[in-house]
């Protein structure tokens, strides 16, 4: 029998104001800090990649999003870089956002 890959499935947010896109700094975690990057974060376990989207963005600056106002605008597949696997990334774009 095959064993099949099993990417990690990890979720960004595109929030744009004024035709900006927020970034945040990265800081404390081990990967990155210090870097640059729109919030994002990894699809748990039994989590739908929206419901991920929604749970990073309030975790990580503090924005409230809703479910009819995400649109998916960009995946990618990327072969492993470290054991930690491949990866499958999804890009999302608020049509609108609060808080912050």
């Amino acid at each position: 029998m095959k064993i099949r890959n099993k990417p990690v499935p990890a979720v960004y947010i595109l929030l744009e104001k004024e035709g900006k896109i927020l970034l945040g700094r990265r800081m404390n975690t081990g990967y990155q800090d210090g870097n640059y990057q729109v919030p994002a974060g990894h699809v748990e376990e039994g989590e739908l990649p929206t419901e991920a989207i929604i749970r990073e963005a309030k975790e990580e600056v503090n924005v409230d999003l809703s479910l009819n106002d995400l649109e998916l605008v960009h995946v990618e597949y990327r072969p492993k870089h470290d054991p930690s696997g491949d990866r499958i990334d999804l890009f999302f774009k608020a049509k609108k956002w609060g808080g912050g």
